[in-house]
């Protein structure tokens, strides 16, 4: 299955960077082949050891994560080197005073600027979250560790869930949105990206068919806000608030 996935999206890749009639979708199988990337380095295996060093929790899910990031930023590069710009790329953390464009949810409004939809967004999906995060068995015990772990654990906590919110954010929505966009319109470049994330995480947490829902509406709605807000802030906070919630869930 890898190496069938591997093969399309390489063809996809080389095409559009040899054939006219792809060009313009570079930066899609870029993002297409970092996801697989990452898929792929979970599908191998962590290493246990570095410099003969074991490498335990929480650590190994600081590994974890700063190579997806690594492998994300090199994506990046690679973009930027190809004449890409950061507004492009959203890249930046754009203008969250935007109004929120219309969205058949109860309490987001037109009129709500994206501070205020992405306030909406974050409680009407945080809630939801933990109560499913809660009857998969999460504890939350943070009584249950005295305070010189925890001044190790909460910081390794808010710093792995930005580095994954971080990484899915720009593997996931910046490097295919504007292309997407343009080659097929907002609403089907929403919804592709929207199933896109919810199917990459039917195993993930949320996982199965409920979480497919929950991780495609979330992206929908993060995706909708970078190409409104034409930045990466609003979507990089939700997503990294949710991410907490998990990783946290995780390592207690």
């Amino acid at each position: 299955m890898w190496v069938g996935q591997f093969a399309v999206t390489l063809t996809v890749t080389g095409l559009a960077f040899l054939t006219d009639g792809f060009r313009k979708l570079r930066a899609v199988s870029i993002g297409v082949l970092t996801v697989l990337l990452t898929r792929l380095y979970f599908e191998v295996g962590a290493p246990d050891t570095v410099l003969g060093i074991e490498i335990v929790s929480p650590w190994s899910t600081v590994l974890d994560e700063s190579i997806q990031l690594l492998i994300a930023l090199g994506a990046l590069v690679v973009l930027f080197r190809l004449g890409y710009r950061r507004s492009d790329l959203f890249m930046r953390a754009g203008s969250p005073s935007r109004s929120c464009e219309p969205i058949w949810v109860v309490g987001l409004r037109t009129e709500r600027s994206w501070y205020r939809a992405g306030v909406a967004v974050g409680v009407l999906l945080l809630g939801p979250l933990v109560l499913f995060l809660l009857a998969g068995g999460a504890t939350y015990e943070f009584g249950t560790y005295p305070p010189t772990e925890l001044a190790v654990l909460v910081p390794v906590i808010l710093v792995v869930a930005a580095m994954n919110a971080f990484t899915e954010e720009a593997i996931f929505r910046a490097i295919p949105a504007a292309e997407l966009t343009g080659a097929v319109g907002k609403s089907a470049a929403l919804f592709l990206m929207s199933a896109f994330f919810g199917l990459a995480h039917y195993y993930g947490t949320p996982g199965g068919p409920l979480g497919v829902l929950m991780t495609g509406f979330l992206a929908w709605m993060l995706a909708k806000s970078m190409l409104e807000t034409r930045g990466i802030a609003v979507a990089f906070v939700i997503h990294w608030l949710l991410d907490i919630a998990i990783i946290a869930a995780f390592l207690t």
